[in-house]
């Protein structure tokens, strides 16, 4: 999941870009668009000056949507689990960004990450219960303790593992 958010960033960005180049192509003329005639229309323009407010709005839309989406790229390529990955960023990229990142994002796991190593059970010297007792029996029946060590062992065992 984390290759694929990382290319749908990238296909965001250049999409940013895209957005910016028709802002462009907008303000220096060629084809009217339906929305520059909008413009024109509802702001009783003429058609140059939609087109320079159209263009401008194009332009900016897609400055802001590419800056926030490097940024968004550069903090989700420097997490190094899902926790590292802020809230704010998700929100952020799922409004400006694109929606399929962003609940990308949320719902990426620690498992995702490189370098993930999944979390381990250990008791308190690293023997499950019936090896510690096993090896008091072992004790007590080579005579290393005696029985009323072996039976108070045995009770704080018992008392360890809620037995």
């Amino acid at each position: 999941m984390r290759k694929a958010i990382q290319v749908l960033l990238i296909i965001a960005m250049v999409g940013c870009g895209l957005v910016m180049l028709e802002g462009l192509a907008v303000m220096i003329g060629g084809d009217t668009y339906e929305d520059v005639i909008t413009i024109a229309t509802l702001l009783n323009l003429e058609i140059e000056e939609a087109q320079s407010i159209v263009g401008i709005v194009y332009i900016v839309e897609g400055a802001i949507s590419l800056i926030i989406a490097i940024f968004a790229y550069k903090h989700f390529m420097a997490a190094q689990c899902a926790s590292d990955i802020k809230t704010g960023w998700k929100i952020i990229t799922l409004i400006f960004v694109g929606l399929v990142q962003g609940i990308l994002m949320f719902c990426i796991k620690d498992e995702d990450f490189p370098g993930y190593i999944p979390p381990q059970t250990v008791t308190g010297n690293g023997d499950d219960y019936m090896t510690q007792f096993a090896k008091l029996k072992e004790l007590y029946d080579m005579g290393a303790i005696t029985e009323e060590e072996y039976k108070q062992l045995k009770n704080d065992l018992f008392d360890k593992y809620n037995f």
